[in-house]
């Protein structure tokens, strides 16, 4: 960017021309007061510690020409090289503090461009510190070579950059180095910039003339590297590594890392059941200077001032989409309890409006997306009297993450619960109908009603109408659909309603017996074995008696054979499809005997 010059004797300088002040002064290692020295020597009068301040922190854009001729001189640059040597769109310092991290990484990259690499690609998590080793190329040995930092956000930019290169360009002993950060904050360069970029018609000529090297996250490069953009690249990928915790000196500590302190750092940077997921921005940002301030033990997650640092330097540099998926699984948790993939959809659908994505789209962001996880978990927590039941969650890679997004992103009431329903159903009847998503359809119902503590009717009937066509298609027995949602039900509802005070909502049961018909109607007299077993501590061997024991009262009291048990949780009453199911599987005498615990495996 040019200076604006006035005819007098004062100069109105850019915006930037501070931090290209304060960057040239510290590519010479000096202090302020170094540098107001080494106005002295160019200048007997020299240029206050003061001024140079104020120059640096751009309080103020107009300045005598004698200050500026002063600095020029003492930083051995002609007036104009010091004001107008940037290209437009560009700035010739970096935008982050470099790090002291990826060392022998960065002296790979500074060996490629030396032998001529003419377009590199830095790939690696959210956080991982990319940006930073990027902005490392400023102050490393590179004869000949002019780095420069990409400050635009369109393709139109980085084009118009080009010419003014090709216009203004350095002698034939140097080359540019352009790096371009992905950023999702303004200016923004997201995927659509890079896919824009790397199909550029002219890229081999451009990068004949100068290097370019692009900082992206691996979700990015993903997408990229699988519409095939990326075959004339140098791939370089970031991945942390327990060992780096050891390097104590790269992370300016003055002794290594205490057994305790390293515990502790583990904890803080692994989620429920995790393995450590180490984020250099967490380690960096927050971990690392509590323990610097010996500070560790009394760490709060919830501190103002870590979630505020987490959410302007991580959460809000992500993209919408994923900002959007963040608040999405926030507000799964705080309305149902849980985070079900299938309910984590549809929320974040209802916020994408027209952009809506499927389950697989959901699920593939979700495991690609490094500050989130998607997992297999059961169902309910306690130790099983059956099989255990697994569903898809989607959570947060850390509770530092967990916590800033609770913090910041509170429930909003705009995301309307009925509007979720209707698009959950809209998501289920996508689907095909498999036991497995089924599965999925089921712990985002049940963990609605349970949260909600209400019935709805029509999500009810759409998974009573899949469950009717599953077993109509004979894929999966009426026993086998059944085993699963009656686990389920049994340990959701089970601990919900231990006594009959509880039992005060109505659409609730209604919603069971919806869901419960559509698969006890379709029992056989041959079931009854399995329905009736008993283990060996004198339990249920199939969770439909213990989940609901009142149809076993009624099936008792229709046989005239078995006794009835006392009462659990749900009546038979409050479900008369039990009961239905109970009078027609037993209008044949049965054996007792069959149902002993002696003849069950």
């Amino acid at each position: 960017m040019k200076s604006n010059r006035s005819r007098g004797t004062s100069i109105t300088v850019s915006p930037t021309f501070g931090s290209q002040l304060k960057h040239l002064r510290l590519q010479k290692k000096w202090s302020q007061k170094e540098l107001s020295r080494q106005t002295t020597i160019v200048d007997r009068i020299g240029i206050s510690k003061r001024i140079i301040g104020t120059i640096e922190r751009s309080e103020s854009l107009r300045f005598d020409r004698r200050t500026l001729d002063t600095l020029a001189k003492a930083l051995d640059l002609s007036l104009d090289s010091l004001l107008d040597r940037t290209p437009p769109f560009t700035q010739p310092f970096p935008s982050l503090r470099p790090t002291t991290l990826f060392t022998k990484t960065l002296e790979e990259i500074r060996l490629r461009i030396l032998d001529g690499e003419q377009l590199l690609v830095i790939e690696g998590e959210s956080g991982i510190g990319k940006s930073r080793l990027a902005s490392s190329l400023f102050s490393v040995d590179l004869p000949h070579h002019i780095v420069l930092w990409f400050t635009g956000q369109t393709i139109t930019d980085f084009e118009k950059l080009i010419y003014s290169l090709t216009i203004t360009a350095p002698n034939s002993s140097q080359r540019y180095v352009i790096l371009l950060d992905e950023d999702h904050q303004p200016p923004v360069r997201n995927t659509e910039f890079f896919l824009g970029l790397f199909q550029l018609l002219n890229l081999d000529v451009i990068t004949d003339q100068l290097t370019l090297i692009c900082s992206i996250r691996s979700e990015t490069y993903q997408a990229l590297s699988d519409l095939e953009v990326l075959t004339k690249t140098y791939l370089v990928s970031l991945q942390n590594t327990l060992e780096q915790l050891d390097d104590y000196r790269a992370w300016k500590l003055d002794q290594p890392i205490s057994p305790e302190e390293r515990q502790w750092l583990l904890s803080t940077l692994t989620g429920d059941r995790e393995q450590p997921q180490l984020n250099t921005f967490l380690l960096d940002r927050i971990c690392i200077p509590v323990i610097r301030q010996k500070s560790w033990t009394q760490f709060n997650s919830q501190d103002n001032q870590v979630i505020e640092t987490v959410y302007q330097g991580l959460i809000q540099n992500q993209p919408t989409q994923h900002r959007l998926l963040y608040r999405a699984i926030q507000w799964a948790v705080e309305m149902s309890g849980r985070s079900p993939l299938y309910l984590v959809n549809a929320v974040l659908n209802i916020q994408l409006a027209d952009k809506k994505m499927t389950v697989q789209q959901t699920r593939n962001m979700l495991w690609r997306h490094k500050l989130t996880r998607i997992e297999q978990r059961p169902f309910f927590e306690q130790k099983p009297i059956w099989k255990n039941v697994y569903y898809t969650t989607c959570r947060f890679s850390h509770d530092l993450i967990k916590e800033t997004v609770r913090v910041k992103h509170p429930f909003l009431d705009e995301i309307d619960l009925d509007l979720v329903v209707e698009e959950l159903i809209d998501t289920i009847q996508q689907q095909k109908n498999q036991l497995a998503t089924l599965v999925e359809s089921v712990s985002s119902w049940l963990s609605l009603l349970d949260q909600q503590n209400r019935g709805f009717p029509q999500l009810a009937k759409t998974i009573s109408s899949r469950i009717k066509n599953l077993i109509g298609t004979g894929q999966v027995s009426a026993l086998e659909v059944g085993y699963h949602v009656f686990t389920m039900c049994w340990f959701l509802w089970g601990n919900k309603f231990k006594d009959r005070n509880d039992l005060k909502t109505p659409t609730i049961f209604k919603d069971i017996e919806i869901v419960t018909e559509s698969i006890v109607s379709r029992f056989q007299p041959q079931d009854l074995e399995v329905l009736c077993q008993v283990r060996a501590d004198g339990g249920s061997g199939y969770p439909l008696i213990s989940c609901f024991s009142g149809w076993f009262a009624s099936l008792g009291l229709h046989s005239g054979q078995l006794k009835s048990e006392l009462f659990w949780g749900l009546l038979e009453s409050e479900i008369p499809c039990l009961s239905d199911m109970a009078r027609r599987l037993t209008e044949q005498p049965i054996d007792p005997n069959r149902f002993s615990s002696s003849t069950l495996a």
